[in-house]
């Protein structure tokens, strides 16, 4: 099941958006956070060609974190989307105690502080509890997600960048595999 899946149905409230406006939307929807469910997708614990996710967790984790964490962390190749505006970025999966990263985010035009953040994103799943709507609905980024995430200290910044970039992120997912071998 792929991570985007769970956000489908909100989604398409969005159907009569412009490209930009769903691809924006899309994107910031990054992280999906899946319970009791063990990834299916191949995880690549190595260093990439740019980033290496394992030394910006540990020092994330030292910073922010005290040194708390014991996740597990590595990057994940091509996931499409049924229409090629989307991107999933992270995901993080319980049961496994797992973060995964996008390999489009190994890339020299995508700042560290970006892909920090996304990882940090990505750690306060971890962290923070469900929550749930009125209704009952499941709300992954609520209150206090929110609350939490906004502590990262270049948050403004990593959203501003995500925003200005949308279109550099979507490039680069469908670039992926295709300039170094690697989905």
């Amino acid at each position: 099941m792929q991570c985007f899946q769970i956000f489908l149905g909100l989604a398409r409230n969005f159907f009569k958006a412009t490209n930009l406006c769903k691809s924006l939307y899309m994107l910031s929807l990054k992280s999906h956070y899946q319970y009791k469910q063990s990834s299916s997708v191949p995880v690549d614990y190595t260093a990439g060609n740019v980033y290496n996710l394992q030394k910006i967790y540990e020092d994330l984790n030292d910073k922010l974190f005290q040194g708390s964490l014991k996740l597990k962390i590595g990057w994940f190749g091509r996931q499409k989307s049924r229409t090629g505006n989307s991107l999933v970025l992270g995901c993080f999966h319980e049961e496994e105690q797992l973060v995964r990263i996008h390999r489009s985010l190994d890339r020299r035009d995508v700042p560290l502080f970006f892909v920090e953040y996304v990882i940090y994103h990505e750690i306060i799943h971890s962290l923070v509890p469900r929550e749930y709507s009125s209704s009952g609905r499941t709300m992954f980024h609520g209150k206090k997600f929110k609350e939490y995430e906004r502590r990262f200290p270049m948050y403004e910044h990593a959203i501003a960048w995500e925003k200005e970039n949308a279109f550099l992120l979507l490039r680069g997912y469908k670039l992926v595999g295709k300039e170094d071998g690697r989905t």
